[in-house]
């Protein structure tokens, strides 16, 4: 029998295996892919709004932290400063160079906590007829009715001494510490200085006198009866309870027998004692903890570690502004 060649051609049946009819299994195995790749493409037309989200959110941060970066250093401007509450400082220069100049706000903040003052310390401008001269309210605003008061309360006293450089007066509220303005750049002037050598002048002797004003005060209140008639009754308790406590650490080194250290600590004992009592009177010293309650009540410690803070970290309390330099 033989084999023709049309038994091995396929029959015609009807069914189409074209692509047209494969086209719905492949779309249908190609449907995730397709999802794939237009997530792929809607991702890609938004890649530009995502870099410009986060880079906005960059720049909005940087935004936000450059006044912080400002401020890191504990730097305002004298005019227009931001407000801030339970400052102890109160700034109310308005007086020459103000517009040039930066107070160091952490720097006086943190010498008036180590010095314990009674109250605030104003900086006002103390001009020759005092009348020009404004006190500071804490929020920033400016207010001159209780400062009018003081200043001419300072006039009848002092209407025929001479006007000085800078002048700390004890008020009500606490301290006021005057720079004048207007004689400092008349003695400059008369220098034959002028320009950025008058105002950077100027602005360095203006930071010297702002440190004397500040150890003054705290020089005044501690150590007389200016803001306080309890003196002699501290000095008195402060003598008898470091004098014992020193004479017995004499003994001590000099001779170190049974009796000298008995009497030392007794001594020792009988100070800490009377400083302690002492400091929960009308006698009491201004503390941070419990320990300083065993210190005497006259703050000579507290003094000294002031005076110290001026001289090292206290140094620049006022300097130009960046812009200036």
């Amino acid at each position: 029998m033989g084999l023709s060649k049309e038994m091995f051609r396929p029959k015609e049946t009807g069914a189409d295996f074209s692509n047209a009819n494969l086209g719905s299994s492949e779309r249908k195995v190609s449907q995730p892919f397709d999802k794939l790749r237009a997530g792929s493409a809607r991702s890609e037309s938004r890649m530009p709004e995502l870099l410009s989200l986060i880079l906005g959110d960059k720049d909005k941060a940087e935004r936000t932290e450059e006044p912080k970066l400002k401020r890191a250093d504990g730097f305002e401007p004298f005019v227009n400063p931001q407000p801030s509450e339970d400052t102890l400082f109160v700034n109310g220069y308005n007086g020459n160079f103000a517009q040039k100049m930066d107070l160091n706000r952490k720097g006086v903040e943190r010498i008036l906590k180590i010095a314990h003052l009674d109250g605030q310390v104003f900086l006002t401008t103390l001009s020759p007829n005092r009348q020009k001269s404004i006190e500071a309210n804490p929020d920033g605003s400016v207010s001159g009715k209780q400062f009018l008061l003081f200043e001419a309360k300072a006039g009848e006293d002092e209407k025929d001494s001479p006007i000085p450089l800078s002048r700390v007066a004890a008020v009500p509220q606490g301290w006021r510490i005057e720079i004048n303005d207007q004689k400092l750049t008349e003695e400059l002037t008369e220098k034959k200085l002028g320009g950025k050598e008058l105002q950077r002048t100027f602005i360095n002797m203006f930071n010297g006198k702002l440190k004397d004003a500040l150890r003054e005060c705290v020089w005044r209140e501690k150590f007389t009866n200016e803001k306080h008639n309890k003196l002699k009754d501290k000095l008195f308790l402060t003598v008898t309870s470091c004098g014992g406590q020193i004479l017995g650490g004499i003994a001590v080194a000099i001779n170190l027998t049974p009796f000298t250290y008995g009497v030392f600590l007794f001594a020792l004992i009988v100070g800490l004692s009377s400083s302690y009592i002492a400091n929960h009177t009308s006698l009491k010293r201004s503390t941070d903890n419990i320990l300083e309650t065993f210190l005497p009540p006259l703050e000579f410690d507290r003094v000294g570690i002031t005076f110290a803070y001026i001289s090292i970290k206290g140094r620049t309390l006022v300097r130009q502004t960046r812009e200036e330099k």
